[in-house]
């Protein structure tokens, strides 16, 4: 099982490439964003991958049927399509949300991959197509990728619609992101407190000086002990 860290580099290229596809890693033979069919599999499998916390890795140049390498070095094409400015590019016409996808490009035994990480949205939740994807097959019919208002997660080496039983795993990253900022929020507060009593130099009795309490937050709060007791002698 990878550990979906954000890294880009090539050991952890080569972490992903002795791994089988999974929840957080897909792999793709190659894309060319001048093939419409390339352009919408890829904004599917990374609107997918950024609905499922923590988000994960798309490697481009390696076969997902066989694992075999399948882009040989200086065969990659033009690399500024991989740019992650041009992938987010890609991306946001197609949904609502932020993305903050980045990308290496890494040779490797004779070979050119694309390191493709794609983060869970900010916000913590997942989010729907705004727009239909589709592509004109050789014989000229038109092939559905995804639906305005799809909702699609990430299972195994799957991309399916979301439903009731991801919600746990979703929520929980989303629940532990609210928390934070409030814990966030309520330090600055106490900070602020802290700040104005001191420079009040009220003489009620200090605040008590807590384990969980940032360090700045801490900081203040011993300051005003100091005050307190410097203004008891």
């Amino acid at each position: 099982m990878i550990v979906p860290d954000g890294r880009t580099d090539s050991e952890k290229l080569r972490q992903l490439l002795a791994a089988p596809e999974e929840t957080h890693l897909d792999f793709k033979a190659g894309v060319d964003f001048s093939i419409t069919k390339d352009r919408m599999e890829f904004v599917k499998d990374a609107v997918t991958m950024a609905n499922r916390p923590p988000g994960g890795y798309i490697v481009i140049g390696v076969d997902d049927r066989t694992g075999a390498h399948s882009t040989p070095a200086g065969s990659l094409g033009d690399p500024r399509q991989f740019d992650g400015a041009n992938l987010n590019q890609q991306v946001r016409a197609f949904i609502e949300g932020e993305t903050q996808i980045v990308s290496q490009i890494h040779e490797i035994d004779g070979y050119d991959f694309v390191l493709v990480w794609i983060p869970h949205h900010r916000s913590g939740l997942p989010v729907p197509m705004k727009c239909t994807g589709q592509y004109r097959n050789d014989k000229g019919r038109d092939v559905l990728v995804f639906r305005e208002g799809d909702i699609l997660v990430r299972e195994g080496p799957a991309n399916v619609p979301l439903r009731l039983a991801h919600w746990n795993d979703i929520l929980r990253e989303h629940d532990a992101k609210v928390r934070a900022d409030a814990e966030k929020t309520a330090q600055a507060m106490l900070r602020t407190f802290l700040e104005e009593r001191g420079r009040a130099m009220a003489p009620n009795k200090p605040p008590p000086l807590l384990m969980d309490m940032d360090n700045s937050t801490f900081a203040a709060a011993v300051l005003v002990h100091l005050e307190d007791s410097d203004g008891r002698r």
